[in-house]
């Protein structure tokens, strides 16, 4: 596994398996006269005051991919199915990033923890690593991704971001960090129980 705290290389720390994006390819369809080919989405990225915009997009360039699990079982290797293409299209600094200002279900004894900003709150959470950036990512191919979802005959899939870092023997995984589906919201049900184990 990866030491966060060492290297300099920039990450992706959102989505990933506490906080996953999920995309639905129902809502990418062919409109009627602008088909929508490329599943687009936010993350966050840290990086070293050293990085500029220039070197953060050198360091993902033609190296960012996202890898289907195919399988709940077995080999790890062989449950996942082959990388795909994953594009930097936007990126733009993040002066503060704060989300006190978002709306919050209102519940009866829930506390709500602000896990974002708390964590920024240690040092060397992520090493030398303090500037974010918001990036907007796009799956090129989603021909492709309906393809895959046909072939093991299921109507969703989850994904990793895998990047492989320059230099390094090992990548950067962030597990379970998409979900895409190909449903109609209306029979859909969602059940997120993340880290339950701990």
């Amino acid at each position: 596994m990866i030491d966060l705290e060492l290297g300099m290389y920039p990450i992706i720390i959102s989505p990933n398996i506490g906080k996953p994006i999920l995309l639905n390819l129902k809502d990418y369809e062919q409109s009627a006269q602008f088909p929508i080919k490329n599943l687009s989405f936010k993350a966050l990225i840290i990086a070293s005051k050293a990085h500029s915009t220039q070197t953060i997009l050198e360091h993902f360039h033609q190296n960012l991919f996202v890898q289907p699990i195919l399988k709940e079982s077995g080999d790890f290797e062989k449950r996942r199915g082959n990388l795909i293409d994953l594009h930097l299209v936007q990126i733009e600094k993040i002066k503060k990033l704060d989300f006190r200002d978002q709306q919050v279900l209102e519940e009866e004894n829930c506390i709500v923890w602000d896990i974002n900003n708390s964590v920024f709150q240690f040092d060397d959470v992520f090493g030398k690593r303090k500037e974010l950036y918001r990036i907007n990512l796009e799956i090129r191919d989603i021909l492709k991704i309906e393809k895959i979802l046909k072939e093991v005959s299921r109507d969703f899939l989850l994904f990793d971001i895998v990047h492989d870092v320059p230099n390094l023997t090992e990548n950067k995984v962030n597990y379970h960090s998409i979900a895409i589906f190909n449903k109609d919201w209306n029979d859909f049900s969602f059940i997120h129980a993340t880290d339950f184990h701990i």
